[in-house]
């Protein structure tokens, strides 16, 4: 049996209100809604991605196009910290590797986004063409 601690309970910060989410959302830098999804930035994807998955944006931002997997037909989000000498990544803490499964149509759109695709190494940019397949399977409504 597990006793509350109530110092970690005082630590908690306070969650996001409509009020707040609709100063981030509708703030110059992160509605990007008027351009083409290609065109998005950083500053419109990781706040979104933030929202729907739950994971914080230094995890976020740390992805690489290969932390994007497939199980069977279930894509998913690899939050780890694999990286490598010249490109290392970095957890809070152990419970914080873990997998996400994210919106197919949002990962899609964010990895087509030029701005991203200038950050990946040609290595990577082969997974590209998985997500491209998943968009046009879900257009065509499989």
């Amino acid at each position: 049996m597990r006793l509350a601690d109530p110092e970690k309970a005082k630590r908690r910060r306070p969650h996001y209100d409509e009020s707040d989410l609709d100063k981030i959302f509708r703030s110059s830098r992160v509605d990007q809604s008027a351009r083409p999804p290609r065109n998005r930035d950083e500053w419109f994807w990781l706040p979104l991605w933030g929202f729907l998955t739950g994971a914080r944006l230094g995890e976020l931002g740390q992805l690489w196009v290969s932390d994007i997997e497939r199980e069977k037909d279930a894509w998913y989000l690899n939050i780890n910290d694999e990286g490598d000498e010249g490109n290392p990544k970095h957890l809070k803490n152990a419970a914080s590797k873990r997998r996400i499964p994210p919106l197919a149509n949002i990962a899609v759109g964010y990895f087509k986004s030029s701005a991203m695709l200038s950050l990946l190494s040609v290595g990577e940019l082969m997974t590209v063409a998985i997500l491209r397949e998943q968009s046009a399977t879900m257009k065509n409504g499989r």
